[in-house]
């Protein structure tokens, strides 16, 4: 698993067998209040819920990310969230 945040690289080598490396999904988030959040996901549902649970926003597409992304950058210009996905090789 290999994750390179500023090149937007995320690879990871997976084996469903043994079940290596389950996550596809990485979740960075710098609030408004500057609260920094990292987490994995196994599918992106997960994470729209967690992202839902933390923001008081509903979540249904990337779209809704973005808007938000806006939203947020109004009160604080480094707030952001990232959904990484992660590409096997």
């Amino acid at each position: 698993m290999g994750e390179e945040p500023g090149c937007e690289v995320y690879l990871k080598r997976d084996n469903p067998d043994k079940g290596w490396f389950p996550d596809n999904y990485y979740l960075d988030i710098c609030t408004p209040k500057e609260e920094y959040i990292h987490e994995y996901f196994t599918n992106i549902d997960d994470a729209f819920r967690y992202i839902e649970r933390i923001t008081d926003t509903n979540i249904i597409t990337a779209d809704d990310i973005t808007a938000l992304n806006s939203a947020w950058s109004e009160e604080y210009p480094d707030a952001n969230i990232y959904l990484h996905e992660f590409q096997e090789v």
